[in-house]
């Protein structure tokens, strides 16, 4: 079983009147209204800044990189020998 935790806010009384109103027309109490508008815009948040975005035509090229990768270079090589040597 999880406990339950407080999380408080002061707003002005405009920005009150606006939620209560909300909350009415939602049919939700101000508590279950705030929670699940902010519970939204924190997975909204999370997944966009969690979440890359390409184009088709470069996940292609991603892809076909992976699968055929190319063969090392020499500047490739001297990093790995400079890597492997500190």
């Amino acid at each position: 079983m999880s406990s339950l935790h407080r999380i408080s806010a002061r707003v002005s009384e405009e920005n009150r009147a606006l939620v209560h109103q909300a909350a009415d027309l939602a049919g939700l109490s101000v508590a279950d209204f705030l929670i699940a508008a902010a519970l939204e815009e924190a997975h909204r948040i999370i997944e966009r800044e969690q979440t890359v975005t390409i184009s088709r035509s470069y996940a292609r090229s991603f892809f076909a990189a992976l699968d055929n990768p190319p063969q090392p270079n020499a500047a490739l090589i001297a990093a790995v020998r400079e890597y492997r040597n500190n």
